[in-house]
């Protein structure tokens, strides 16, 4: 079934990370590093993903693909539509709570689908930025994007996100350039470098390839860029993840970030928060929602879920802010 017109699409996206980020707030934090750090396949996150998954078939996506879990139909490389949860920043413990409930659709059917466990450097640029390649050099990648910029490298401004101690932070610092921490980790750091209004330049860091495809649509949207090299060396470029056809992305904050605040649960209401992308018409939404809470004696591990039927408030502002 082809998705429904991008206005009616993106608020249906919307629903589906919604519910994914309602399940994960609510049991974020609670379980200590172990069970806040992002793995793939704790219960937690097995939860949010069933409660996306849900949402996306009703839409009429049922073949919508988990990213860095499933593998589309009849062993494709490629699908319509995917989605999965981001992780945040590591914590001095070595936690990292999710970040977002994310969901992609490209219309191209060219939503890449990487191997599930496989690991490398995300780079991403805004628009307009050219000759920073991934596999250069951390200085030789300051100063391209320094030289589009118009600025010194002293004046960038890096988001880097470091896993295990492995990440380009140093050696930014070392170029003489200064670095801010996401929060919300590759998903965050990428969109607030592509976005014109945000004070950064660009984005490094280390991360899973199935947020690399992610991180490529909500970039493509901004009309900036993204590259991803494996430890292997391959490379691949913003076309290779998401396509080049139409993209329509939406991410939920589960946790407080830069970007949006987190899932809030307030006398029996909840309050998230989203952000939704198009690349034709290009456009940037920040839409709030507020629903009801009611007893769900089927959900494991939480006391109340969502209601149905409430519709997001009216979008603020067609842009970042």
């Amino acid at each position: 079934m082809d998705p429904p017109p991008d206005e009616v699409l993106m608020l249906e996206l919307v629903r589906a990370t919604e519910s994914g980020a309602v399940v994960a707030g609510r049991c974020s934090g609670h379980h200590g590093a172990a069970g806040t750090r992002g793995d793939d396949r704790g219960p937690d996150r097995d939860r949010a993903v069933a409660a996306m998954r849900a949402r996306l078939a009703d839409l009429g996506l049922p073949t919508a693909v988990a990213l860095g879990r499933d593998r589309p139909s009849g062993g494709a490389p490629a699908c319509i539509a995917a989605f999965g949860l981001t992780r945040g920043t590591p914590s001095a413990g070595g936690g990292a709570p999710a970040a977002f409930a994310a969901a992609v659709v490209a219309r191209s059917g060219a939503v890449r689908v990487p191997p599930p466990g496989e690991h490398g450097l995300v780079l991403a640029v805004g628009a307009g930025v050219h000759g920073a390649e991934v596999g250069h050099p951390v200085p030789d990648i300051l100063r391209a994007v320094a030289a589009a910029r118009g600025v010194r490298v002293a004046d960038l401004v890096v988001a880097c996100v470091d896993t295990a101690g492995r990440g380009p932070a140093d050696a930014v610092r070392a170029a003489g350039a200064r670095t801010v921490v996401p929060a919300g980790g590759v998903l965050e750091g990428a969109i607030t470098a592509a976005c014109p209004t945000r004070p950064v330049d660009l984005m490094l860091g280390h991360g899973p390839a199935a947020e690399a495809v992610l991180v490529a649509a909500a970039v493509r949207c901004l009309g900036g860029s993204v590259q991803f090299r494996t430890g292997a060396g391959g490379l691949r470029r913003t076309e290779d993840l998401v396509g080049s056809g139409g993209v329509v992305f939406c991410a939920t904050a589960v946790v407080d970030g830069t970007l949006l605040r987190g899932v809030r649960v307030r006398a029996g209401r909840v309050i998230t928060r989203s952000l939704t992308l198009a690349s034709a018409p290009r456009s940037a939404r920040l839409v709030e929602t507020e629903r009801g809470l009611r007893p769900d004696p089927d959900a494991a591990g939480t006391t109340a879920r969502a209601t149905d039927g409430v519709r997001p408030w009216p979008v603020r502002g067609d842009g970042l802010r």
